[in-house]
């Protein structure tokens, strides 16, 4: 469970280049569905902090 928020994290803003938030429909009413929204419209630099922060997270988690 711990790796799933570094890695969506990493992969949706990767994929949000290539979709944009519009096709997606309205915004969802639940948590997950709101962030996944949320990480698909941010600007490229915080998509970019977004995946840094990710990789971060998960190289951090692996020295445990």
């Amino acid at each position: 469970m711990s790796r799933i928020f570094p890695i969506l994290l990493i992969i949706l803003p990767i994929i949000s280049f290539f979709v944009s938030p519009e096709d997606m429909g309205k915004v969802p009413e639940n948590g997950r569905g709101q962030l996944i929204y949320t990480l698909l419209s941010l600007p490229w630099y915080y998509k970019a902090i977004s995946i840094l922060i990710g990789v971060l997270w998960l190289g951090a988690s692996k020295k445990d």
